[in-house]
């Protein structure tokens, strides 16, 4: 582990949806605003489902985080808590459509390896998770001596060629949302 960067953490949350999926991303970030600081959200996507293709596409994307929550905690307290009030039931498919999933996906440039927490997470290999990644780091609204360590830490800094369709409109909905928070 690493000295924490500054007193608010900065992290990176994947979000996915494929059931009423607008309406619970929508959601998400509303609730998400009540444990932390959102501070940007990244465009989202239409991508194909993974491991059952004959599931409805899913929206992806990324929202960025200022917190002073430990990472450990970020799951628990909070994630978790807003994919259960969107409705989504846990089961052992992996696979199994949902109404939201909230992955921490980046905690400043901590690196863990844990049975409850693995930083950065699995999934910032998928193009999905760190297409809307890299779009947030890239930014230059704020300066943060993490997001450098940050990008050294990912599989790679090239933006992927395909993460799916690009959802403008929403994308736009969201970020205007923001603004007015």
């Amino acid at each position: 582990m690493t000295e924490r960067c500054s007193s608010l953490a900065l992290a990176y949350v994947s979000v996915a949806s494929n059931i009423e999926p607008e309406r619970h991303v929508e959601m998400a970030m509303g609730l998400l605003m009540h444990s932390v600081q959102v501070t940007a959200v990244s465009t989202f996507y239409r991508t194909e489902p993974i491991g059952r293709p004959e599931q409805d596409e899913y929206v992806n994307g990324v929202f960025e985080i200022q917190t002073d929550l430990p990472a450990g905690e970020i799951t628990p307290a909070v994630l978790h808590p807003i994919e259960t009030q969107s409705g989504r039931i846990r089961s052992q498919d992996k696979f199994a459509p949902r109404t939201l999933d909230l992955d921490l996906i980046l905690y400043n440039d901590l690196e863990i390896s844990s049975p409850s927490l693995t930083l950065p997470h699995a999934d910032i290999k998928r193009t999905f998770v760190l297409g809307p990644v890299l779009e947030l780091l890239a930014r230059d609204t704020h300066s943060h001596i993490c997001k450098q360590s940050m990008l050294d830490m990912l599989p790679s800094q090239q933006m992927p060629e395909s993460i799916g369709k690009p959802m403008s409109t929403f994308s736009g909905r969201l970020k205007t949302k923001l603004c007015r928070e």
